[in-house]
């Protein structure tokens, strides 16, 4: 039979080791995941900043598109930094009640709309 005899020395040495590489371990993953929550937050901004940009631009481009359309009618076309304002002057109730329509049915937030006998005028936010 064998007596080994392990020194307390050595098994409080041991636990030293292993607890300071378990926080040095730990320390490093918390680095790690702080990083990468940097990261997504980033990516998330920059997400949401591309959303409004892009639904921005399909604002006006669905303006262009409605101007296009009423090419022949006398539509004015007053741009702001946050809204665009379109005003139509007719005779034609038909012609006016189109314009409405279609400014109603696209997906456009509405800040301003005065219809008079003769005249629509409509202010639209941009995204």
């Amino acid at each position: 039979m064998i007596n080994i005899r392990i020194n307390p020395f050595y098994i409080l040495l041991l636990f030293i080791t292993l607890s300071g590489v378990s926080f040095f371990k730990l320390n490093f993953i918390q680095q790690s995941y702080e990083d990468e929550l940097t990261t997504f937050n980033e990516f998330q901004h920059n997400s949401e900043a591309y959303k409004n940009l892009k639904n921005k631009i399909a604002s006006i481009t669905d303006v262009n598109r409605i101007l296009i359309r009423f090419k022949k009618e006398n539509i004015e076309q007053k741009e702001t930094k946050s809204t665009i304002l379109l005003t139509m002057k007719n005779n034609n109730i038909k012609k006016l009640n189109q314009f409405l329509n279609k400014i109603l049915n696209s997906n456009f937030k509405i800040k301003k709309l005065m219809i008079q006998k003769d005249i629509i005028e409509v202010e639209i936010i941009k995204w």
